[in-house]
């Protein structure tokens, strides 16, 4: 169990005015600190995942999230220091109860439902490589949904695939590749799909038809590189919703 967090401390005194004819109020506006708005370059794999949590229980990061098993194996004292860290930057802020809230600059990093699931992929992977489970878990998406824009990703080459083992066998791992890096740089220059623009589909033009087709790409890879029959159908249940949820042409 972790203990109750300690409070901060409160904020060194403001600087004297910049010249004696300044008044008060003056000079705290020109030297109160300001946050820029949060990018998914500041933060790594365990704000992620800290942010996630808090995320999907309703914005709120108390001892139950911070008890959670997927933060078992970076111990008390790296958590601690992540949520100092955090609220540092403007991601989190302390409540009465001494328990966190995300903020609304840390949801717009990956969770803001205004950007498109593309897009927010690409944003995850920047943070480092990791199976479509991962990244699921990390945008509280549906992990069959993030699996098709994961391979619709790769098939575009704007990611890789490799293969990484761990205890319970060999995970595929997505990457992403300069020229992903390069997509997601355009559309947040050009504002494509990102805060502020109109909804964007996938890059590529690819579309509702295409993404249909793609979906029943890999529907068929499924069914003949999966032999368990309960995962077989439990991942091909997800791409048919996913299928269905797309927009129908004219």
């Amino acid at each position: 169990m972790f203990p109750l967090l300690p409070p901060f401390p409160a904020p060194p005194p403001l600087p004297p005015p910049p010249h004696p004819g300044a008044r008060p109020a003056q000079a705290a506006m020109l030297y109160i600190p300001r946050f820029a708005s949060p990018s998914v370059a500041e933060i790594g794999l365990l704000d992620a995942r800290i942010l996630a949590l808090g995320v999907g229980n309703g914005g709120r990061i108390d001892e139950r999230v911070l008890g959670s098993p997927s933060l078992a194996g970076a111990g008390t004292g790296r958590v601690m220091d992540c949520l100092a860290s955090l609220a540092g930057r403007g991601m989190i802020a302390l409540n009465a109860d001494k328990s966190f809230r995300v903020t609304g600059a840390a949801r717009r990093i990956l969770w803001d439902g205004g950007i498109p699931l593309w897009a927010r992929i690409l944003k995850v992977l920047e943070i480092g490589p990791l199976g479509a489970g991962a990244i699921a878990e990390l945008l509280a998406e549906d992990a069959g949904g993030v699996l098709a824009e994961a391979e619709a990703l790769r098939r575009g080459r704007l990611v890789m695939t490799s293969a990484l083992r761990t205890n319970e066998g060999v995970e595929k791992t997505y990457e992403i590749l300069p020229e992903g890096a390069e997509e997601l740089e355009g559309a947040r220059a050009a504002g494509g799909g990102l805060p502020g623009s109109a909804p964007a589909g996938p890059p590529g033009g690819r579309g509702a038809a295409g993404a249909a087709s793609l979906l029943d790409e890999i529907a068929a890879d499924v069914r003949a590189a999966v032999p368990d029959a309960g995962l077989r159908d439990a991942i091909l249940r997800k791409i048919s919703r996913a299928r269905s949820g797309l927009p129908r042409g004219p």
